[in-house]
């Protein structure tokens, strides 16, 4: 495995965490309404998302290679 792909798959790894971490968050905002939840989700989302965009790019890579 070359360094592209062990990136993709820490990228991924980091991408399922943050998901795992916001449909935590979501589960505890019904138990307890919080007015900062959509904040935090906001940013678990983004993380989630670039982690995913990064992932995929560096996947790409490792496929070229």
């Amino acid at each position: 495995m070359n360094e592209s792909a062990r990136k993709a798959r820490l990228f991924l790894g980091f991408a399922i965490v943050l998901l795992v971490f916001l449909s935590e968050t979501v589960v505890a905002h019904q138990r307890l309404p919080n007015p900062a939840s959509p904040y935090v989700w906001a940013l678990l989302g983004l993380g989630a998302a670039v982690c995913l965009g990064l992932a995929a790019r560096f996947h790409a890579r490792s496929r070229s290679e």
